[in-house]
């Protein structure tokens, strides 16, 4: 089986939400909803990260695979216009996303049949 989004385990469609599969495709992802919380951390964007959430989820996480957590939690939808150097975003603890975030069943829900 090819390794996809939804069979890695710190993928959006894994952590992020709920993730409907098809043998071809990903049918529907339920985004999860991240709440703030008063141990958050706030983020200014540097030169170097403008524009790049992952190289923000490399710097703060230690993984840029972690991209999607810096977009969905700030429900960023379009890197130009919202992540740009200069601007404070803010961030889920990494013991937060590590513990809390990521510790979640792996995999999509299957693809269900009709009876």
């Amino acid at each position: 089986m090819a390794t996809t989004s939804v069979n890695k385990r710190n993928s959006r469609y894994v952590q992020g939400g709920t993730t409907t599969t098809h043998s071809t495709r990903v049918g529907w992802w339920e985004r999860l909803v991240m709440l703030p919380d008063d141990d958050d951390l706030f983020h200014t964007i540097t030169n170097r990260q403008d524009r790049r959430p992952d190289v923000i989820a490399s710097d703060v996480y230690g993984k840029a695979e972690l991209a999607w957590v810096v977009l969905q939690f700030n429900n960023i939808v379009d890197i130009n216009l919202e992540l740009q150097a200069g601007q404070e975003i803010r961030l889920p603890t990494p013991d937060r996303v590590f513990f809390d975030m990521l510790n979640r069943p792996t995999g999509g829900v299957p693809e269900r049949t009709s009876r």
